[in-house]
């Protein structure tokens, strides 16, 4: 698991598409969670704005965060009752590459208990190599899980490194992989 200190690291390797070699991915943030919408979410000023709406026992509750991307600490701006939120909101942090190569997920909890953003982990990221493989590096449980893109089995293997600048190479070693599995 690739474990973070703020959410500007998490964006940095969530916007980075290792096959373009460049940061082209298109960043959204998600609720992790059926009873948090996030409902306006607005980066300025290396703040995070967000308003979010909580249903929690039967009542919804409006709250706007402020989070500064590069530290731990966030503000509540306003909230029609701060106690009645989760004691923790966890968030996903997307990543598409505009080339259509990869995705990439993180995740990140703010405790408003304490007013940090806690829990800040690069979890996966799924690639499509030369049109051939999918490939998937699941950082939480340090697995690689591999595809054929013209067959649905999937066959998982310890996470290791792989050179993305050489994609040809990458199928090799998928193929050797898949050849002694």
């Amino acid at each position: 698991m690739k474990i973070l200190n703020s959410i500007s690291q998490l964006q940095d390797q969530i916007s980075f598409c290792p096959l373009c070699q460049k940061k082209n991915r298109r960043v959204s943030i998600q609720s992790n969670s059926v009873e948090t919408k996030i409902v306006h979410c607005r980066e300025k000023d290396n703040k995070i704005a967000m308003r979010v709406h909580a249903d929690r026992e039967s009542k919804s509750k409006a709250i706007a965060y402020d989070l500064d991307i590069h530290s731990i600490d966030f503000d509540f701006i306003y909230s029609n009752k701060p106690d009645a939120c989760a004691p923790n909101l966890d968030f996903l942090l997307l990543g598409n590459c505009l080339e259509g190569h990869a995705n990439a997920a993180g995740i990140f909890s703010l405790n408003t208990g304490n007013k940090k953003v806690e829990n800040i982990f690069y979890n996966k990221e799924t690639l499509r190599i030369l049109d051939t493989y999918r490939i998937s590096a699941l950082y939480y449980n340090d697995m690689l899980l591999v595809s054929s893109l013209n067959d649905s089995k999937v066959r998982s293997f310890p996470l290791m490194d792989l050179d993305f600048t050489r994609p040809d190479k990458i199928v090799t070693k998928i193929k050797t992989l898949l050849l002694f599995s």
